[in-house]
């Protein structure tokens, strides 16, 4: 549930809400509890949203937690319904500034088909929407497979090893 805590070694998992219902098909009738997390060290804070719709709640995550890095997902968001448990590149955007993250790597998309848009769509309306904000927005896109070593700090355009000023913050989520 939303709230909850695992501490493991210097590091701790915190549930937070996300706006999905659980359900995994239409003829699914069970809910199931749908959460983000964030995972804080010392040093660093990644929120990974999971499967999420844009709600306010991303703006409260962002207040209490800052994270420096920010997991959203940007496929199954067709037709416009889905967009109540989906992010689309739009809405990823938006939550992206809410979070007030500095890193934004978008992730379910182009694996398989998620809703009925088509594959390659998701990437093609973030990197429009990149080439539209020019320095404001730039998200690290990682290939299948690709990881990504962030060392030192980064800007909110996301280039690993450029600085950044680090806000004071809370954890009263």
């Amino acid at each position: 549930e939303p709230g909850q805590k695992l501490p493991f070694a210097d590091l701790e998992v915190l549930s937070v809400p996300a706006r999905h219902s659980g359900k995994r098909s239409v003829f699914d009738r069970h809910r199931r509890a749908a959460s983000g997390y964030i995972i804080r060290t010392q040093e660093r804070v990644v929120y990974f949203a999971g499967d999420t719709g844009y709600f306010s709640g991303l703006a409260e995550i962002g207040r209490s937690f800052a994270p420096d890095v920010a997991l959203l997902p940007i496929g199954g968001y067709q037709p416009a319904p889905f967009r109540r448990e989906h992010l689309s590149p739009l809405d990823a955007l938006y939550a992206f500034q809410d979070l007030r993250a500095r890193i934004f790597i978008p992730i379910t998309y182009g694996s398989f088909e998620l809703g009925y848009e088509p594959i390659d769509e998701p990437l093609r309306w973030l990197r429009a929407l990149a080439q539209e904000r020019e320095r404001s927005f730039s998200p690290t896109i990682l290939d299948h497979g690709q990881t990504c070593l962030l060392r030192g700090t980064a800007t909110a355009t996301g280039r690993p090893g450029d600085t950044f000023p680090r806000p004071p913050r809370s954890s009263s989520f």
